[in-house]
């Protein structure tokens, strides 16, 4: 079981720690390990401006030690016509991968939404990622459609399912 909780300034060191591990365990992450090098200055920043945005976050899950091994960034739009909706991105360390993480993480999101100004969460995942596929949609997120060759991993295109959840109480 671990802990989750929002993102502060000062876990700016231990984020980037973090997120280096995970570009480097996995190619279903946006980034390669080259294309990652924040500062902690600049990590700091990210946490602040999702920190203070109503419709943005970052939920950290920390092991019983207090380390984080895995995160949920909620990344909301900024323009009037798209403040009520945001892009989930996450990660889990992979020695911690089939310990329900993902699902606190999703959890979290969704006692944190009502307080947000969000209708709509959106979210894209590798469709040879059948592991989180399967817990997206365990968590309600329904595919709205593919995108064919989306993204290329080692000269690879692969397509990409776009997928959504609507939140009908705010």
């Amino acid at each position: 079981m671990v802990t989750i909780r929002e993102a502060k300034e000062n876990d700016a060191k231990a984020l980037i720690v973090l997120r280096g591990k995970l570009f480097k365990e996995t190619t279903f992450l946006l980034l390669e390990p080259d294309e990652y090098n924040p500062t902690e200055e600049s990590e700091a920043n990210f946490i602040r401006i999702f920190s203070r945005a109503d419709n943005s976050s970052i939920f950290l899950a920390l092991n019983s030690d207090s380390k984080i091994v895995g995160f949920m960034g909620v990344a909301g739009g900024i323009t009037n016509r798209t403040k009520h909706r945001a892009t989930v991105f996450l990660g889990v360390l992979s020695e911690y991968w089939g310990q329900g993480i993902g699902k606190q993480l999703f959890d979290q999101l969704f006692i944190w939404l009502p307080q947000s100004c969000l209708s709509r969460v959106e979210l894209t995942t590798a469709v040879n990622n059948e592991r989180a596929f399967s817990l997206y949609k365990k968590m309600g997120f329904q595919v709205e459609g593919i995108k064919k060759a989306n993204i290329s991993v080692a000269g690879e295109l692969i397509d990409e399912y776009q997928m959504s959840h609507v939140i009908t109480d705010n």
